[in-house]
């Protein structure tokens, strides 16, 4: 699951959807919820093999022959286990969802960044929601300017095909339409 939403990830960041350093912040956050599901199973996995091998070697015979009980060697595994079941709890309902919803939130910021905060040097860029294909030979260091520029905006119902080629542009904000 994860390797599957890591390639879609690193995908976008190739194509200039998402930034790289958003790419491992989001990775890391998915991770959580991955903890929730894997830390029960390892849990289990580990105390059903450390019971199965004091049994094989005779261990236990051993332990109750010098006076522990069966019940004193539950009562120790469940001390580990009850603080994993703990963690788990508050990984599942505590920190899990304030993850995944800061993952949310990334990935909609990302989508409103503006063109030029996503912008490759010297790589054609192509953008689904805006239906365009963008190119920029440079980018200036305040990412403000981009030089030899070349947009092309596929036709759609309302609007035709738009090509634009320049030597330099910038973006500005217009007050009177409220957009960039």
């Amino acid at each position: 699951i994860s390797s599957g939403r890591f390639a879609k990830y690193l995908a976008q960041a190739a194509t200039g959807e998402l930034e790289l350093s958003v790419v491992f912040t989001i990775l890391l956050n998915l991770m959580l919820g991955y903890l929730g599901m894997i830390l029960p199973l390892a849990a289990f996995l580990g105390t059903l093999l450390a019971f199965g091998r004091l049994y094989i070697d005779s261990e236990v015979v051993v332990l109750v022959s010098s006076g522990v009980s069966q019940r004193q060697l539950l009562q120790i595994a469940l001390v580990p286990l009850s603080v994993i079941a703990m963690l788990v709890g508050l990984l599942t309902l505590v920190w899990a969802p304030e993850a995944s919803r800061k993952v949310e939130q990334m990935l909609y910021e990302q989508l409103y960044l503006t063109t030029f905060e996503n912008i490759i040097p010297g790589q054609f860029q192509g953008h689904d929601q805006t239906r365009q294909v963008i190119y920029a030979e440079q980018l200036s260091d305040d990412r403000r300017t981009l030089y030899n520029i070349f947009i092309f905006q596929r036709a759609d119902d309302d609007v035709s095909e738009l090509v634009i080629k320049a030597a330099s542009g910038q973006q500005y904000y217009d007050d009177n339409l409220q957009a960039r």
